[in-house]
Formats: C-alpha cells, structure tokens, sequence
C-alpha cells in the first residue's frame, strides 16, 4: 500500500488501476478494526483530514473522471467502505 500511496502522492499518477487497487487494498484489509482505528486515530491527534477521506475521494474521482464507464461500481465501494468504517458522516 505504501508504494501504491507514493504513486498517488509523490508521482501524481492517477491512473484506474492505480486507484483500483488501492480500493481494493483497502477492502480486503482488516476490515472494520483497522479502518475504525485508523478513524479514532486520525480524529485523536486532530489532523486535517480523515484517512477514509482519502479512499472516498479515489471512489468518487473513479465514478466522475477515470472510470465513468463503471460509476454505479465505485459508488458502492464507496457505500461499503463507509459502512465498515461506520462513518456515516463521511458519505
């Protein structure tokens, strides 16, 4: 994932695969533990913004710019992500 994150960040590569896997990186994590974690943590130490923000703002780039052929998919990897999480102010 972190290589994937410098991809995004440093290289400002946007490609769909790219962010496909990052989702899917995210997905197939630990799930509901580690996002909920990650949640707390973030919000804790009071950074700007969430990390979940992050994956929403793939999602939502994917469906409007990337990859419009297949928004409806990303819209509910979205919704997922957001469930697990249990963070439904982020949607």
């Amino acid at each position: 994932m972190e290589f994937c994150n410098r991809l995004y960040n440093e290289k400002n590569c946007r490609s769909v695969y790219l962010m496909a896997t990052m989702v899917d990186l995210l997905k197939s994590s630990d799930s509901e533990g580690a996002v909920k974690a990650s949640v707390r943590i973030i919000n804790k130490i009071k950074k700007e913004i969430l990390i979940n923000f992050f994956y929403f703002q793939l999602c939502d780039d994917l469906a409007q710019e990337y990859d419009a052929v297949r928004k409806s998919y990303w819209s509910y990897i979205k919704k997922t992500i957001v469930n697990r999480a249990g963070c439904t102010e982020c949607a």
